[in-house]
């Protein structure tokens, strides 16, 4: 699959997956698309929690109020040097927070992106190394992502396995 093919499907189906999620991350009894009024991106106990952990990437309240991120690193799962079965994606994004003042909202997550469709299963995580919170994603051909984690001052790396004709084969991103 080409760079420009690979970048078109992930654009479209982020398109219809943030349609899809943009109902349900709004707060209760609000309109859809309105903005999240959960509190902002920081340390609950630093290292291990925050508030938005377990959070969509693409819902409304995510983009609102952190962006749509950027790629850190992506990583083939082969099964061959000419049979790659999947993309695991680093995604981070520390752009300004527009609803809290005086916050960056600092959060990762992994894409997945299945290219092979003679794969049996794929799954992608992305894990906080400070405490090892992960968020999963399991995937058939297309593209997903994990919920977020809060890394702010610590690292995070995305991860992913696939079976196919018998074997596993994985992949890992880099800390970021």
């Amino acid at each position: 699959m080409t760079t420009f093919r690979r970048l078109l499907t992930i654009l479209l189906v982020a398109g219809l997956t943030a349609s899809a999620v943009a109902a349900s991350t709004a707060p209760a009894g609000a309109a859809p698309g309105a903005l999240s009024t959960d509190p902002p991106c920081e340390w609950a106990d630093w290292g291990t929690s925050s508030a938005c952990d377990g959070i969509h990437p693409w819902g409304v309240a995510h983009r609102a109020e952190c962006g749509t991120g950027g790629f850190v690193d992506t990583v083939e799962i082969r099964a061959s040097s000419l049979t790659v079965l999947a993309y695991v994606d680093l995604v981070y994004e520390r752009g300004p927070r527009t609803t809290y003042p005086n916050g960056n909202c600092r959060t990762a997550w992994a894409e997945l992106t299945v290219v092979n469709d003679n794969v049996s299963y794929c799954r992608a995580e992305i894990r906080r190394n400070s405490d090892g919170q992960k968020y999963e994603v399991y995937g058939a051909p297309g593209h997903q992502q994990t919920a977020v984690v809060h890394d702010a001052g610590v690292t995070s790396y995305a991860w992913g396995i696939c079976f196919y004709q018998g074997s596993y084969f994985t992949a890992r991103t880099i800390n970021y």
